[in-house]
């Protein structure tokens, strides 16, 4: 059991790695150390305290080269690798909170097989259109709230692998329209400012998504008035 939870979370460590600062920082050499600590110290028992504390001072270096970010994905996949097990829930809420885009989507693939090897599930809490990413739709519903009513429905497109700004518009539209960068441009064209007009205030400043949006709320806003 403890020769397959070595291999597990060997594994995972590979997978993360595939984000190059986590790879940099060599956690696969913690395994090294702790075996090496063992030859060393064989009168030493591996649940003494003692041994815990000669190990965390042997791999303390490596400790130190971690960002917050990495050392909770570190924590979390060590934790799960070690309580994971046959029919396990994992619960996660908005795993994205300390992670950078890269690392989150490592740690979601990691997750993932983690929890196939194990034959456990997860249910993850998100705003993330980067977690969407790595899951097909058919394992994801939009939890939709609006005052006391709550609708839960399946996302129109196949998120697995889409694009992250065609996941943020089809799966968080109404937070995205009604906040940030369209929110100001919707003010400007309610103002009867003309496209020319609003992209000189903005001293040409706006991206080529948001110079479509603002298109497509002009027109919008003009085929209101022919009608």
């Amino acid at each position: 059991r403890v020769d397959r939870k070595r291999q597990l979370w060997l594994e995972a460590i590979k997978k993360l790695s595939s984000d190059e600062n986590f790879s940099n920082m060599e956690l696969i050499s913690l395994i090294s150390k702790y075996e090496e600590l063992r030859r060393n110290e064989p009168q030493i028992q591996v649940d003494d305290d003692k041994f815990t504390k000669l190990f965390y001072d042997n791999i303390q270096k490596y400790l130190l080269r971690m960002s917050s970010g990495h050392a909770i994905v570190l924590f979390t996949i060590t934790r799960l690798v070690d309580v994971v097990g046959e029919k396990s829930l994992v619960l996660f809420d908005e795993p994205e909170v300390h992670l950078h885009p890269p690392l989150l989507s490592a740690f979601l693939r990691t997750l993932s097989d983690l929890l196939d090897a194990r034959n456990g599930v997860a249910i993850i809490a998100t705003h993330s259109p980067v977690v969407l990413q790595e899951v097909p739709k058919s394992c994801m519903w939009k939890v939709l709230r609006s005052r006391e009513a709550i609708n839960i429905i399946r996302p129109d497109i196949e998120t697995f692998g889409e694009n992250l700004g065609v996941l943020t518009r089809e799966v968080f539209l109404l937070e995205v329209t009604n906040s940030g960068y369209h929110h100001l441009l919707s003010q400007s064209v309610d103002s009867e400012l003309s496209y020319e007009t609003i992209l000189k205030n903005y001293n040409g400043q706006i991206g080529l998504e948001g110079r479509t949006v603002l298109k497509a709320m002009i027109m919008n806003r003009d085929e209101g008035k022919v009608q």
